[in-house]
């Protein structure tokens, strides 16, 4: 009987998403935010045995999981900045939260009698970012885009933003550019990088030394540097 994809609670982990997948050859882990730790399950492979190779990779997952813990703290800090826009928190006299963004504000409008520690509000926050991100990525990239390949003459056909959870940006034959909103959580260094990633697959369609070469070229030769330091964001 095939395996359907689930969700267990496992002690000292939590939730963990256990997905059949028949492109997978091995049990593939992967923790991209809280309560988003996914198995990749070969055909052939049990239920059972996705929830021991879970329990022996914990100590990873924790670790983790503590690091979106950390950044989910960092975003719920006054203060906190997107590229555009900065985090405000207001207590208002209201039952219910209220997001508004706009004039380089992200305001969450919260009652007084909860925290802002309250699951609710760190609900509301992330809403507010996806809406955020959205906006200055439509805003943004297009212009940012054409700029970098005018400075380095290069060309494209065209390009579109969208919501890409597996990849920060393609590129077709065509050289349509796609890209995904999510850039926006990237320091602005690595969101020109990847955009010089793309624009330099108009040219080099695979990622061989004149690929390589090409783009460390025209990121100022830090080719090697932001590729190590982008593996350290996950979308």
């Amino acid at each position: 009987m095939p395996v359907k994809a689930e969700v267990v609670d496992i002690e000292n982990i939590g939730k963990v998403h256990l997905v059949p997948s028949r492109k997978a050859l091995r049990m593939n882990l992967s923790v991209k935010g809280i309560d988003k730790v996914r198995i990749a399950m070969p055909p052939g492979y049990s239920r059972q045995q996705a929830i021991d190779f879970a329990k022996k990779h914990s100590d990873w997952i924790r670790k983790q999981l503590e690091k979106y813990q950390d950044i989910r703290k960092e975003k719920l800090s006054e203060g906190f900045r997107t590229l555009f826009h900065q985090l405000q928190f207001t207590q208002i006299d209201k039952p219910s939260i209220h997001i508004k963004v706009q004039s380089g504000i992200i305001e969450i409008a919260y009652p007084p009698a909860i925290s802002l520690e309250h699951p609710s509000v760190q609900k509301a926050v992330e809403e507010a970012l996806q809406i955020t991100y959205q906006k200055e990525a439509k805003m943004y990239l297009p212009n940012r885009l054409k700029l970098l390949a005018d400075e380095h003459q290069l060309s494209y056909k065209d390009i579109s933003i969208r919501n890409m959870r597996s990849r920060w940006g393609s590129c077709s034959a065509q050289k349509s550019i796609h890209l995904s909103w999510h850039l926006m959580k990237l320091p602005s260094h690595l969101i020109d990088f990847v955009l010089l990633h793309e624009l330099t697959h108009t040219l080099e369609m695979n990622h061989g030394p004149r690929f390589k070469a090409k783009l460390n070229a025209i990121s100022g030769g830090n080719y090697t540097l932001y590729t190590k330091e982008l593996k350290r964001y996950r979308i």
